[in-house]
């Protein structure tokens, strides 16, 4: 009886097999039927077979086991970023929720009137949503008040607030509103309710007469900067009668109970004094009146406060603050351009007004102190808008004032430029090329600041963004030079080579260092997904490339690596080997630069590329968390973020103030909302800004805008989600970041993974670009 076996006999006196050699290029189709021998495989020492006796097995020789992570509860991490935007992001940098700046689950209710029980106002509430909490103050002498009510989710608040909006109710038409400054930053406070009243303090005209030009410019300098008493005096050259001298200056707010005696020593060298007569003399009967109209408004004034002396220009100014912004503008409404008796019949000034009070630490406060100083002399040229400084301890006070929510937002985008720096943008984008990231861009921005030392230029790489500290004339001068850099570097030609697994493999291993010594760092920048090196620069610069690679190629041998032990990037034996829970081990450098990657190519989440890419486990933020920087690790979290929003434009809206980077989410008709950052109103509805008595524009005019900036753009629409895509540079081998399609440009033929993209654009088109 004979005995058949798949491997050959060997007898004593024969050689061992040899090693396969197809096994070493990774092509044996014969597994463990090969006859010739595999590394993996310890094949036994065989004697002659006596009948009825086996061959003894090949067996898999004693390797060190792989220790591969216990699987966990998948980790999810909370996050701010744009300062008010809150999201929540797990394992493979995936976004699973977010919460916009705009959205809050509070509602002020006004015009309840003071007698409505808390049950039955919660009632009617109930009727309309799912009410959590309500608070209602003590009316006091006032007959109505303002009621703050919090409901399940925002999205519920957003909801009832138009159905509550403009309902009659307990005898009386009730208003409601979302809270609008319960995301404002940490170190500001938005308010709306306050309402400025100035009026003439007692105080009478004085002229002064001097017998040298001399000495009245040294007098008029000191009378506006030097106290009188109480009052900071508006001083003049005067001209004209009453003539007191030959060179004469007109002095107005000047205290009432000032005699000439006061005055002569104040002003030393005067020939002579002429008095004014007095508005008035009684500043308690003054203040009385003052408290006596709020009373008689009918506003919901919550308090009124004096500011302190000194008084300027001779006007006292008093803070009214109201329970809410209608109550404000009744207020300035009954009490503007009157002028009561008790006044002197001089008039009174009441003006609603939006602040913003910052507090600032005073180290950011004395390095920011000049140009801050400067942006208060330049606001009190404009009239509308004030500034006003108020130094703590610990922090300073910066308090910034407008007429209207333009204004301030105008003032609060330039005090933002002064404390976080202006981002070098050209029209409406960020300005940025990796040059920039690297040390001849670093040369570059040295050049500049040598050039320009007023101006500080901080660039980070990892966020891609360029901020500018300085005065605005030294910030504008040194950005055109950046951009105009920029520019000239994007109208260089990029060309694209293809390579093979191995070849990115070993360009991520060793082959980059050289290329980029011979090229220029920023001349090259390989792509893991599509995997194509991409080289800027003229023909000379592609030829170099290649023939950069056929010597690479020709200098490593193929050295076949068990499957186990092989990172999926480079395909060679993992280097410090990081290893997932589905048992691929990696370089660690390789990991790092494929999450890094990730920033740029926005593939989220972000999978294991074991098994051809095939592998469906998720990068553990516990593990990118420590093999990157914090930088590096926040701003893979902002591409995801971005690529979160864009692959849903009708969920996410972008707020309309060019350069903000606040989101909401569209809501219904009626309902406004406040852009925490820029503090712009936005018309949710429409998506615009807000048009308080006029109804919402046609969607139709804005869409047949849009399509004819399309044509004259040549934007196309991605085959596979129809969203618009335009194309500013590089190959025509381009990815949609809201589906991942890939696609040929010039015929729009879509590719599902990227494969073919590069040959079909050969055969069909003749050239990548």
């Amino acid at each position: 009886m004979s005995v058949k076996s798949g491997a050959p006999k060997v007898s004593p006196h024969q050689p061992e097999p040899g090693v396969c050699w197809n096994w070493l290029r990774g092509r044996c189709w014969r597994g463990r039927k090969c006859y010739l021998r595999h590394s993996d495989l310890q094949v036994c020492s065989l004697h002659i077979l006596q009948p009825n006796q086996f061959l003894t097995k090949a067996r898999l020789p004693q390797r060190q086991l792989i220790q591969v992570p216990p699987r966990t509860v998948p980790e999810i991490r909370s996050s701010v970023i744009y300062e008010h935007i809150k999201i929540k992001v797990t394992e493979g940098f995936e976004i699973v929720e977010v919460v916009t700046g705009f959205e809050t689950s509070w509602v002020y209710i006004g015009n309840v009137p003071g007698h409505v029980k808390l049950e039955n106002l919660s009632n009617l509430l109930k009727n309309h949503g799912e009410l959590i909490d309500l608070h209602m103050p003590d009316p006091g002498p006032t007959r109505y008040v303002t009621v703050k009510a919090r409901f399940a989710s925002a999205a519920e608040a957003s909801k009832v607030c138009p159905s509550i909006n403009r309902l009659e109710a307990f005898g009386s038409i009730l208003t409601a509103k979302l809270s609008l400054s319960v995301n404002t930053e940490v170190n500001a406070h938005f308010n709306d309710t306050s309402v400025r009243i100035s009026w003439e303090a007692p105080s009478k005209t004085v002229y002064v007469g001097f017998s040298s030009k001399k000495e009245s410019l040294e007098v008029l300098e000191k009378a506006r900067c030097a106290a009188l008493g109480k009052h900071i005096l508006k001083a003049a050259v005067h001209t004209g009668l009453p003539a007191v001298s030959r060179f004469n200056i007109r002095l107005e707010g000047v205290p009432a109970d000032t005699d000439t005696a006061m005055l002569k020593d104040f002003f030393l060298g005067s020939d002579g004094v002429m008095w004014g007569r007095a508005n008035y003399t009684s500043n308690a009967r003054a203040l009385n009146g003052i408290q006596r109209m709020m009373k008689d408004s009918g506003a919901d004034v919550l308090y009124f406060e004096i500011m302190p002396s000194p008084y300027e220009a001779g006007m006292m100014v008093g803070w009214a603050r109201t329970a809410t912004s209608q109550d404000a503008k009744k207020l300035c409404k009954f009490m503007h351009a009157r002028k009561p008796a008790f006044t002197g019949l001089t008039g009174i000034d009441a003006r609603h007004v939006q602040s913003l009070e910052y507090s600032l630490p005073v180290d950011v406060y004395e390095a920011s102190k000049r140009d801050i100083d400067a942006l208060a002399a330049s606001t009190r040229r404009k009239g509308y808008l004030n500034h006003t400084s108020h130094l703590y301890p610990a922090s300073v006070s910066v308090r910034l004032e407008a007429e209207d929510i333009q204004g301030l937002s105008k003032l609060k985008a330039e005090l933002d430029v002064i404390l976080s720096g202006e981002l070098v943008r050209e029209k409406g984008k960020v300005v940025w090329d990796r040059f920039l990231g690297y040390i001849e861009g670093q040369e570059f921005i040295g050049e500049l600041q040598q050039q320009h030392p007023l101006v500080t230029v901080r660039v980070d790489k990892y966020r891609k963004l360029i901020r500018l500290f300085g005065t605005s004339t030294e910030r504008k001068a040194v950005r055109m030079k950046i951009v105009e850099k920029v520019e000239a570097l994007r109208g260089c030609q990029v060309h694209t080579i293809a390579l093979d697994s191995r070849m990115v493999g070993y360009l991520l291993n060793e082959g980059m260092v050289s290329l980029s010594r011979e090229l220029g760092e920023d001349s090259i920048r390989l792509d893991l997904w599509n995997r194509v090196l991409t080289v800027r620069g003229n023909d000379h610069a592609r030829n170099a490339a290649l023939e950069a690679i056929i010597r690479l190629r020709r200098s490593f041998r193929v050295v076949s690596v068990p499957v186990p032990l092989q990172c999926p990037v480079c395909l060679d034996t993992a280097a410090s080997p990081v290893t997932l829970c589905c048992g691929h081990s990696w370089c660690r450098t390789c990991l790092i630069r494929y999450m890094m990657t990730s920033a740029n190519q926005s593939h989220f989440p972000l999978t294991c590329l074991g098994d051809d890419a095939k592998c469906k486990e998720r990068i553990p933020l516990s593990l990118a968390k420590f093999h990157l920087s914090p930088p590096e690790f926040e701003a893979i979290i902002e591409a995801s973020f971005s690529s979160f929003v864009h692959s849903r434009p009708r969920e996410f809206s972008h707020c309309p103030t060019p350069d903000c980077p606040q989101i909401y989410r569209p809501l219904s008709v009626g309902a406004t909302l406040q852009c925490p950052s820029c503090l712009v109103r936005i018309c949710a509805s429409c998506q615009t800004e807000a048009h308080d008595g006029f109804v919402c524009l046609r969607q139709d005019l804005s869409e047949r805008l849009f399509e004819e900036w399309r044509k004259n753009n040549a934007v196309k629409s991605c085959p596979g989600c129809k969203m618009p895509i335009e194309k500013t540079a590089g190959c025509h081998h381009v990815t949609c970041t809201v589906c991942s399609t890939h696609l040929c440009w010039v015929c729009l033929a879509p590719f599902l993974d990227g494969s073919g993209v590069y040959s079909h654009m050969l055969a069909m088109h003749g050239s990548f670009v």
